[in-house]
């Protein structure tokens, strides 16, 4: 379906292992789009938010109501509507929320690797790797092409 509206979406718990964030998702082929609240213990007495983890897909996080703490690294920033968060693949990261936040989150869809507990089924850790050896030789083959990607 190329059109959704967020009110009929089913909610569910987005990473159970990390938060007790509730959220709604669009599913593409290669895709995930989530509209996320944090306002409930992130599961460790810090407050609502992310315990520390890492995945294998770069992440773009748009706070649209309220204010966060991330840790990205060593290094933590005080976010909110308007910010826009970059995250690296594979680098840890953490959210601390005081109140309540509601958030856009922006992620490749990873075959084979589990977004509620950060699991790979066998050989898709591998096949992955693949395809970003894949995607970096795409990359350089093509670097500058694009209007974005000029200096």
């Amino acid at each position: 379906m190329p059109v959704y509206n967020w009110e009929n979406l089913e909610e569910t718990k987005i990473t159970p292992s990390r938060t007790t964030a509730i959220g709604k998702t669009v599913k593409t082929d290669y895709m995930l789009l989530q509209k996320i609240v944090y306002e409930e213990d992130r599961g460790d007495g810090k407050g609502a938010g992310a315990q520390p983890h890492s995945h294998p897909e770069e992440q773009i996080v748009m706070p649209i109501e309220g204010t966060m703490k991330v840790r990205i690294k060593d290094e933590w920033f005080e976010v909110g509507p308007g910010d826009i968060i970059v995250l690296p693949a594979n680098v840890e990261h953490e959210q601390v929320v005081e109140d309540r936040l509601v958030w856009l989150n922006v992620k490749l869809r990873v075959p084979g690797h589990s977004v509620f507990d950060g699991g790979w089924l066998p050989g898709s850790k591998k096949d992955w790797g693949k395809l970003i050896d894949h995607y970096k030789e795409m990359d350089k083959k093509y670097k500058g092409s694009a209007p974005w990607d000029r200096e």
